[in-house]
């Protein structure tokens, strides 16, 4: 845009406190997703709300792709509660699927939550243990879990609708509206194949394409219109 303006002149001796216009403008490159960024353990990844605005379903999808993080098998450490000790269990993957476990922090995150972490109506955040820190408080681990699932409305319910309304891509508007698209597409070819084949026909033949009277009452209108009615039934 500078190039079409004028600079203006200053007369020697005197300054100017106009910007310098003749400076080049720099510009803004696209934000691409690196895929280093996607990382597996929960205890190590960036939050969501830390990438682009414009990259977060882009990384939504990377993670739906993966799962949520689930070392089945892995020799959990365990951890002294007085006189017990007590590890991370695969068999909570079973019961709550959107369980992860982080080996670096040795402690639980919210799949769910990391994903669509939203306010709930009282205005409070899913809470970070599941989401930032992790728990790791395994003596009271499926009374913790079930306090996390919550109510109806709560902040890991939210999360869970969004995740099941954002992995079913057929429902979504985009999905719909290119399937409605085809679905246009292929009636519009059916119709033009229609034509073209009785346009075929009716110059093979040698015959007349239109009526005396082609309007909708008429019991005769046409060769074409005819003989289109009856290929189209």
């Amino acid at each position: 845009m500078e190039r079409f303006f004028k600079p203006k002149r200053v007369r020697s001796g005197e300054s100017s406190n106009e910007p310098n216009i003749s400076e080049p403008v720099q510009n803004q490159s696209c934000v691409e997703l690196n895929l280093n960024d996607i990382v597996s353990d929960p205890g190590l990844r960036k939050s969501v709300e830390k990438f682009d605005i414009s990259l977060r379903d882009h990384v939504r999808r990377e993670y739906l792709t993966r799962g949520p993080c689930q070392p089945i098998g892995h020799m959990y450490p365990k951890t002294s509660f007085g006189k017990q000790h007590r590890s991370f269990q695969d068999s909570w993957y079973q019961k709550f699927v959107w369980l992860e476990y982080s080996i670096s922090k040795d402690a639980a995150f919210c799949f769910w939550c990391f994903l669509f972490k939203t306010q709930n109506k009282g205005g409070r955040y899913a809470e970070d243990a599941f989401t930032k820190t992790g728990f790791n408080n395994w003596k009271k681990a499926m009374e913790r879990f079930n306090e996390h699932i919550g109510a109806v409305n709560s902040c890991h319910n939210d999360a869970r609708i969004q995740f099941e309304s954002f992995q079913d891509q057929r429902h979504s508007v985009s999905n719909v509206l290119r399937s409605c698209g085809r679905e246009i597409d292929i009636a519009y070819r059916t119709r033009l194949t229609a034509a073209l084949d009785v346009t075929r026909f009716l110059l093979k033949q040698g015959l007349a394409f239109r009526g005396n009277d082609e309007s909708t009452s008429s019991s005769n209108r046409g060769n074409f219109l005819e003989l289109f009615e009856w290929y189209s039934q």
